[in-house]
């Protein structure tokens, strides 16, 4: 067990599930989540560093995780809505495989080959980070139990977790940037997780099998591979 902390580090690509993190987490804790903690959340991890050393980040870390196809989707729907962070071309089917635009803010841009380049370099990144405290969540395991973050909270915690289980918002969550919980109204709740998985899956079945298959490359299966394997499960609690 670490010792208790009152702060911790969510992190993950956009769409991936880091404002449900932050939703239940803070909802039910004490415990203040933070995007921008050292960097900003969807960029792929930078070492800290001064001068040529590189600096040990001690930072409790949550990574948040989904399937490579569907979180390609939602960032193609995030496209269409106009969404500032990720900008990319073409109808979906092209969109996979064309370069994407990541926009941390104004002044910082990040230019990737396709949208699953992005992906694989995130998480090959966060799984080759050596950090002691970062723990790996599934968005549709999270969304299925939300007590799949309990044995985290028992980790930060300890004797400190006063609560049995947690529940989803009663709506979808909408864009929080950094803000706390208890700063503004998060939920939307005229949408729900089923109408907005409804609504990239409809994306996702627009495919032919070789499109799909090309995401499903050796790497990016590898890479799914070792996330799952280290993910955090209810069933742990």
């Amino acid at each position: 067990m670490i010792e208790k902390v009152s702060d911790i580090r969510v992190i993950g690509v956009p769409r991936s599930g880091t404002n449900l993190v932050k939703y239940l987490v803070e909802s039910y804790t004490e415990i203040r989540c933070h995007f921008h903690f050292g960097w900003w959340k969807h960029s792929v991890i930078p070492p800290p560093m001064q001068g040529t050393t590189i600096v040990e980040d001690t930072t409790p870390t949550i990574i948040v995780f989904r399937d490579p196809l569907i979180q390609l989707a939602s960032f193609f729907k995030f496209t269409l809505s106009g969404g500032w962070a990720i900008q990319g071309e073409g109808e979906f089917p092209s969109f996979i495989s064309q370069p994407i635009t990541l926009n941390a803010n104004t002044s910082i841009s990040y230019r990737f080959s396709s949208p699953i380049d992005y992906w694989r370099q995130f998480y090959f990144a966060t799984l080759n980070w050596q950090h002691e405290n970062k723990w790996f969540v599934e968005l549709e395991e999270l969304q299925a139990s939300p007590d799949t973050l309990m044995p985290i909270l028992r980790k930060l915690l300890g004797d400190g977790l006063k609560i049995d289980d947690l529940r989803l918002p009663g709506g979808y969550l909408r864009r929080n940037v950094d803000a706390h919980i208890d700063q503004l109204n998060p939920v939307d709740q005229a949408t729900d997780f089923r109408d907005e998985r409804a609504r990239v899956n409809r994306f996702v079945d627009s495919l032919s099998v070789e499109l799909k298959r090309s995401v499903y490359d050796t790497e990016t299966k590898e890479i799914l591979a070792k996330l799952r394997a280290e993910r955090v499960t209810a069933e742990q609690y």
